[in-house]
């Protein structure tokens, strides 16, 4: 009762044998619309499941390299040298894909990165024209090393590009950053229809947008009304969790530190919206992930008497 819930949810997370993960699992972080927080909830989602000691893989995507900035590395092996190395093999080795991948190491969590730069944008463009199915090439990468992580986070451009395609092709989930206005709620509307066009056009049927981050609420009628707006859309198309986060001068504080919200000193408390709503999405989804995937009752057999 006297805890916050960062100190609560640090105590438990050294209880890893408590909820094993069973296969890998993929999330992108995208939206249609720039500026909506994607790249603080690319992160902070990273850091909140290896806050859990999960071994964690970010992805940036984005030729702007903001994730990349936000975590301090910048490295000249990165996603951009991977992809160049594709056009001329037509492969990748995990040798190669550990080269490109930094290690980020805190106080409280590690998190893996591959990070991007800004000439990844120009071979984006000269592998739509030169490479087939160049939708796959994120996939073909991902399985040299996916097998080393339990969770792996992609940070996407705000453009329905290659990149984009790349990481919806290769997702199992994907999360909305959003804001409460209308322009925003257009890059909604966008992604939905980017998402159904690719489980129509390469058979990905069981592809689903698993949560909304409204950032940046303000208590506005105008705000008000554009989540309600949000919440029915997300109704319509079968979306259940939504999380509204309050704008905070702190969270722009961590930013410009260079460090998660988790970091962030002094410490954080159960007032900052931000970091208690991505730490309670990322505990449920390690909790579905080691339950519901085992057919076998194996999780049951070796773990229920610990719980």
């Amino acid at each position: 009762d006297n805890l916050s819930l960062k100190e609560a949810l640090l105590q438990i997370k050294n209880n890893q044998d408590v909820y094993p993960i069973l296969s890998t699992k993929i999330y992108t972080i995208a939206n249609i619309k720039g500026g909506v927080g994607k790249t603080i909830l690319s992160v902070n989602t990273a850091h909140s499941f290896a806050i859990f000691q999960k071994k964690v893989l970010l992805i940036d995507l984005d030729p702007q390299a903001n994730s990349t900035d936000y975590l301090e590395a910048r490295n000249e092996k990165n996603i951009n040298t991977l992809i160049e190395y594709y056009f001329k093999h037509k492969s990748f080795s995990k040798e190669v894909v550990k080269e490109a991948i930094t290690t980020k190491k805190y106080e409280n969590a590690t998190i893996d990165i591959i990070p991007a730069e800004i000439m990844f944008a120009r071979n984006l463009e000269y592998a739509r024209v030169t490479i087939d199915n160049p939708h796959k090439i994120l996939k073909k990468l991902l399985n040299t090393i996916k097998q080393d992580y339990e969770f792996i986070i992609i940070d996407t451009p705000p453009s329905p590009g290659l990149a984009q395609q790349m990481a919806l092709y290769t997702t199992d989930k994907i999360i909305v950053p959003t804001l409460p206005d209308e322009f925003s709620i257009d890059g909604l509307l966008d992604l939905i229809k980017e998402t159904n066009y690719i489980k129509e056009e390469f058979d990905k049927e069981n592809l689903e947008i698993s949560a909304i981050f409204i950032n940046k609420v303000k208590p506005t009628n105008i705000a008000k009304a554009n989540i309600e707006i949000i919440k029915e859309i997300a109704d319509q198309v079968q979306i259940k969790k939504i999380y509204e986060i309050p704008e905070s001068s702190r969270v722009i504080e961590a930013v410009n530190l260079k460090l998660p919200l988790l970091e962030y000193k002094p410490e954080l408390d159960v007032n900052l919206k931000a970091s208690e709503n991505i730490l309670q999405f990322t505990f449920n989804e390690i909790i579905k992930s080691c339950t519901v995937q085992d057919k076998e009752q194996k999780w049951k057999k070796n773990y229920s008497k610990k719980i």
